[in-house]
């Protein structure tokens, strides 16, 4: 399923998850069972994506201009 995902993905979509990271799928998964078994509303995995919640929580406004940011260079 990962591997059809990044062959269908827009460039736009994979530059927009480049910025709190990607992570390997086994990593990923043992975080996301991790925060359901201790019944975490929203589980954050890794240290960037924790990071680029903190950061979207806090300074939201920087968050969606730089979201907009990328999306604007890479359509034109």
């Amino acid at each position: 399923m990962v591997a059809h995902e990044q062959q269908v993905e827009h460039r736009t979509t994979r530059l927009l998850a480049e910025m709190p990271g990607v992570m390997e799928v086994g990593p990923a998964c043992r975080g996301m069972l991790r925060g359901i078994a201790r019944r975490r509303f929203m589980v954050k995995v890794g240290f960037k994506g924790r990071a680029t919640a903190w950061m979207a929580q806090h300074f939201p406004e920087p968050m969606r201009l730089s979201s907009r940011a990328i999306v604007r260079s890479d359509l034109g």
